[in-house]
């Protein structure tokens, strides 16, 4: 190397090279030659003067826990609204993928919903966290939800729901209220999940030992006292009901919202506006409404061109639904379009969130001010069983998005 200063020689790139030149070599390469020299590291000493002479001691690095804690965390998903699909069909084949520390578990999967009702508990035992009981309350574990769409070429991720457990150490035990936690993907709002999250506190450190020195009679005393543990672990409710599927357990009683046979009436007059999709006019469009897994299917338009109005215009269908306006689910509003060939892509949606502004004391105190100022009353709805509740959508004119082309929409009235 020291002779010919690293240089290669030879007849083309793709053929060998060689170190000596010759006649027919056309092109060379330098090639650099390091030998490495092996180097003892010795281990991390500190240096210490005893009896006037330096002593190394080796270093130790040891990491003490003075309190290990158990925890028990349970996470509660009941359902969720307003998901994107990245199918053609617009539904959402969902499971959520729960992770708390070191442990994750999976929901069942919810097939071909808008709205997916997963109604289970995912019970996480033995979470051990090491620290302070004040600590921990500070900085409880975090409990992320995955929710993932089963699809034909695998699964695709949705989005994410972060969220702290409710603790009540200490405490006499009350039971959580769910609430709607946003799922944020890409940092955006891809739709909501409706949960809870509980931790437990299963265990306690053991008391440690506390020497006191007494004089009595004249004489030292040693006497060990155990130091009082004032709070301790709290009594943990029992287990939820088994689930239908065998995967876990349900959302127990008093945290599972109460069901109740409801009506929804729709009153539907007709579609406007209908622009194209795909580059192909909209000329057969079919209207669906869907709320708690209940799909209603409006008659089709006789005569798009010449009256766009539906052939009737009264609606109901009778669905499940929790008691309150907020563990509602919502109301899908999906416009299909039937062309050639049995081919019915999904060309727009509409999502109603809220019942609010169809509470029946809303309406009342809407209709009291409304019969103050001289305006005419509405007709009420004729043939609602005794033990349904009455929701009339009326008044009001929904636009529903076209999905390939943000400038286009159609009006349903």
């Amino acid at each position: 190397v020291e002779k010919t200063g690293g240089w290669e020689y030879a007849k083309m790139f793709t053929t060998k090279f060689h170190s000596g030149e010759m006649g027919s070599d056309i092109v060379r390469r330098r090639r650099y030659r390091r030998q490495l020299d092996s180097y003892k590291f010795g281990p991390m000493t500190f240096t210490m003067v005893l009896n006037n002479k330096k002593i190394k001691v080796p270093a130790q690095l040891l990491i003490n826990f003075p309190e290990r804690h158990t925890f028990e965390v349970r996470a509660h998903v009941y359902s969720g609204r307003a998901l994107t699909s990245p199918d053609v069909s617009g539904y959402c084949n969902t499971y959520c993928c729960v992770s708390v520390v070191r442990q994750t578990r999976n929901t069942v999967t919810i097939w071909q919903q808008l709205s997916p009702c997963w109604d289970q508990t995912l019970v996480f035992r033995d979470i051990s966290i090491v620290g302070k009981i004040r600590e921990i309350r500070e900085a409880l574990p975090q409990v992320t939800i995955n929710v993932y769409h089963r699809g034909p070429l695998g699964d695709e991720h949705l989005g994410t729901v972060t969220g702290l457990p409710h603790q009540s150490f200490g405490k006499p035990y009350e039971p959580v209220k769910l609430k709607w936690i946003p799922i944020i993907k890409n940092g955006e709002n891809a739709g909501d999940v409706l949960a809870a999250f509980e931790i437990f506190w299963t265990s306690k450190p053991e008391p440690e030992p506390e020497v006191q020195t007494k004089m009595q009679f004249g004489k030292k005393e040693q006497v060990v006292k155990l130091t009082d543990m004032s709070e301790g672990p709290e009594d943990i409710p029992f287990d939820p009901p088994k689930h239908p599927s065998g995967n876990g357990y349900q959302v127990p009683p008093g945290i599972r919202p109460i069901l109740r046979n409801t009506r929804i009436e729709v009153l539907s007059w007709g579609l406007r506006h209908l622009k194209f999709w795909a580059k192909k006019p909209i000329d057969n469009p079919l209207l669906e409404i869907e709320c708690g897994g209940s799909m209603l299917t409006l008659p089709k338009i006789p005569d798009l061109v010449n009256l766009p109005n539906f052939p009737q215009t009264s609606h109901y269908f009778d669905v499940l639904l929790p008691q309150g306006f907020t563990y509602k689910p919502p109301i899908n509003i999906r416009l299909l379009d039937q062309r050639a060939n049995g081919f019915t892509p999904l060309v727009g949606k509409y999502v109603l969130k809220s019942f609010s502004q169809f509470d029946p004391e809303y309406l009342k105190k809407k209709l009291a001010a409304a019969e103050a100022e001289g305006s005419s009353t509405t007709e009420e709805s004729e043939g609602t069983p005794e033990n349904a509740e009455s929701i009339s959508i009326t008044e009001t004119e929904t636009v529903i998005v076209i999905e390939e082309e943000e400038e286009e929409c159609c009006d349903c009235c």
